[in-house]
């Protein structure tokens, strides 16, 4: 029988189908290729064809079940041609319905089997320049989950690890530019949180696995896609992604990075950064809060920053000063000062009192960078009175025997952590 006879057949057949029993016929067809047979072969090609050609639009609904298929007998099925009609259904498929194979795509198991990878590979390649936008920004809302809130860490894992996968492609890098600023921030809220989370067990493989890990290479597959060589070269140099994925230091590898692209980076995308951050922050949980807000305040150096609204900075910090996590009062101290460079020193000064007062309640090391902050801006008499308000704070500090808040040990960070010169660390003691 002739190839243009069983096409003819297929198609009236499949008039009086129902959606569910066309998805049915398409499975079969897709099992039948394992077999191996070059008739079977051409007839699972014929009925996929027709069916993606034609009637793809009875397969709403379906197409997580379709995805799963594929990806379940990629393991039994070696020709090449073969593999080749299983991956034109999906590529089909996502042509059509882009978001439903994305979320498909995100179940399976982590880490990304080979299977996987390839499918993402095909789907990456396959796609055009407007199917691989939608895909990335698909992603990018899968990443952009906060797990505290879902209940779900293993989807933004997920993401972040099938962003690994498409960015290392050189078709993605047009789009990695284009979704950077929002991409980046993503990323790097989600290490904040993982970091939260040692260990997670995968539902369905049962295995353990560090979430961490998932989002950093995603991190560092976005700076090499982006162009972001020196950048990427300096924050090794400083242990930026020791500190990124540290509790403690956190904030500091988020700052470390705003640094680096401040000194390196195409004025252009630190822009970009620095406007997305301002409705950012209006949004989110604490993790969320830390992560943008240590970017934010390192920001705030940049000249252009004058054109946000007060509203958007010197407000938005000033409330912070009395927020009840010491990282944020010391990340609001730090943006106050650098706003100090643009907006004058004596606006700022106005706030020194309650930017004193935020000091109440750090540890050893955050105290001394934030006094180190509101040094910057000190001269003349007001300075004397600050001392005074600072001795307040210190009294905590003294009596404190942990480690970390030890007098030596603060006047030891003062020099190494700060910059602090010793004859100015050594007012801590004489106001004492």
């Amino acid at each position: 029988m002739s190839h243009q006879n069983i096409t003819h057949i297929i198609q009236e057949f499949l008039r009086y189908l129902t959606a569910l029993q066309t998805t049915e016929l398409l499975l079969t067809a897709i099992d039948c290729l394992k077999e191996a047979n070059r008739s079977t072969t051409a007839a699972s090609h014929d009925i996929t064809s027709v069916i993606l050609q034609g009637y793809i639009h009875r397969l709403h609904g379906q197409v997580p079940e379709i995805v799963d298929k594929i990806y379940q007998q990629l393991g039994s099925i070696y020709q090449y041609q073969d593999r080749q009609i299983m991956m034109g259904v999906l590529a089909q498929l996502a042509h059509t319905y882009m978001a439903e194979v994305c979320s498909a795509l995100l179940q399976f198991p982590l880490p990304i089997d080979r299977y996987a990878s390839e499918m993402w590979h095909v789907l990456t390649k396959t796609c055009s320049y407007e199917d691989l936008t939608l895909l990335v920004n698909v992603l990018l809302k899968k990443l952009q989950l906060s797990p505290k809130v879902t209940g779900n860490y293993i989807t933004p894992l997920a993401a972040a690890s099938a962003f690994s996968k498409l960015l290392s492609m050189p078709k993605s890098s047009e789009v990695a530019l284009y979704i950077f600023p929002r991409l980046l921030m993503a990323l790097l809220v989600q290490v904040h949180y993982s970091i939260r989370h040692s260990v997670i067990k995968n539902s369905d493989s049962q295995e353990e696995f560090e979430p961490v890990g998932y989002i950093v290479a995603a991190l560092k597959t976005l700076l090499l896609a982006a162009r972001c060589y020196c950048e990427f070269t300096l924050i090794e140099k400083e242990r930026g992604w020791e500190l990124l994925t540290s509790c403690e230091d956190h904030h500091r590898g988020v700052g470390l990075i705003a640094r680096v692209m401040l000194q390196t980076s195409y004025y252009y995308d630190v822009l970009r950064i620095l406007y997305l951050l301002v409705p950012f922050l209006e949004r989110g949980d604490e993790e969320h809060q830390i992560t943008g807000l240590a970017f934010f305040s390192e920001l705030l150096c940049m000249s252009e920053a004058r054109r946000l609204p007060k509203q958007y900075s010197l407000y938005r910090l000033k409330r912070g000063l009395a927020n009840e996590n010491p990282v944020i009062r010391a990340l609001c101290i730090k943006g106050l000062v650098n706003i100090a460079y643009w907006i004058g020193k004596e606006e700022v000064k106005i706030v020194l009192p309650a930017m004193t007062k935020a000091l109440t309640g750090m540890d050893g090391r955050l105290f001394v960078e934030a006094v180190a902050d509101i040094e910057k801006i000190l001269n003349g008499p007001e300075g004397a009175d600050c001392i005074c308000d600072i001795s307040l704070s210190l009294q905590e500090l003294f009596s404190d025997v942990r480690k970390q808040c030890h007098t030596g040990w603060v006047l030891l960070q003062a020099k190494r952590q700060a910059g602090l010169p010793s004859h100015r660390s050594g007012f801590l003691l004489r106001s004492r």
